[in-house]
């Protein structure tokens, strides 16, 4: 296993940072200008790694036996948006508008008394965009994180108790509690999503009835012997008729459930 030699890689680093840099700002750029287009409220964060962090990782991937060290995230994008069903949009416009090399789910493996930050992970190809020759044991491509909110606050959170703390704590009772945690925010994005959903089906439902009141208000204006305030009794009945809330009590009905028997799910871990 042959140690690089720091010197050679710094002075090859440094040539090539700005050049990374300027690929980078391209990048985010572009996939603000899609994810924008595509109605979705995200935040877009993008790092080109320092010398010292790809130095380190290179000798730490070579320290654990790595016959060929190659890395894939010497540029990083993390796009942080509200709802799990806007992960799955900005994966589509990715896989439409790149060349996607590869896609990993994080946090997949892991059980429910299991904790760990979920991720999906998109490995895009950086072949046009980087003309300049990769840096030694690099490939030109980019890594995307796509995190909701709450996953990236655990993934945040998580970093800071785990891998950053110097000692470790980390007994079954903690376990358990960290468990708890990230079922409770895994729920509360599922949550999130279905109330966002019962939103936009109220809102398309409105907006039907809008389109159908005021095709009936059309039609009545043809209709001979109706006069001005006629049309506003029947205009004015039509806007008040009485919405449906079956769907609204039925949402909340299973919001409930899904919250006690997580509770009691967590009594048994």
């Amino acid at each position: 296993m042959r140690i690089p030699e720091r010197r050679k890689l710094e002075e090859e680093y440094r040539g090539q940072a700005a050049k990374y840099d300027a690929v980078a700002q391209r990048l985010l750029r572009r996939l603000q200008r899609l994810i924008e287009a595509a109605g979705i409220n995200a935040s877009i964060k993008y790092r080109v790694k320092s010398f010292e962090s790809y130095f380190e990782k290179i000798l730490r991937l070579r320290k654990q036996g790595a016959s060929r060290t190659v890395l894939t995230d010497v540029i990083g994008f993390r796009v942080v948006c509200p709802f799990l069903s806007d992960l799955d949009t900005v994966e589509r416009i990715l896989h439409e508008d790149f060349r996607v090399l590869e896609t990993e789910s994080k946090g997949a493996e892991h059980s429910f008394r299991e904790f760990g930050y979920s991720s999906v992970h998109v490995m895009i190809d950086l072949t046009q965009e980087l003309k300049v020759r990769a840096l030694p044991s690099t490939k030109r491509v980019a890594e995307v994180q796509l995190r909701t909110i709450l996953q990236d606050a655990w993934a945040e959170v998580e970093h800071e108790l785990v891998y950053k703390s110097e000692t470790t704590l980390l007994d079954e009772p903690i376990k358990r509690k960290l468990a708890a945690l990230n079922a409770t925010l895994t729920l509360s994005d599922i949550i999130f999503q279905e109330i966002r959903e019962y939103q936009r089906e109220v809102q398309e439902r409105d907006n039907r009835r809008k389109a159908s009141v005021e095709e009936r208000a059309l039609s009545y204006e043809t209709v001979p012997g109706l006069d001005e305030q006629e049309l506003s009794f029947i205009r004015q009945d039509d806007a008040q008729a009485p919405r449906p809330v079956a769907h609204r009590n039925e949402l909340e009905r299973l919001i409930f459930e899904a919250l006690a028997a997580h509770s009691l799910s967590l009594i048994h871990i």
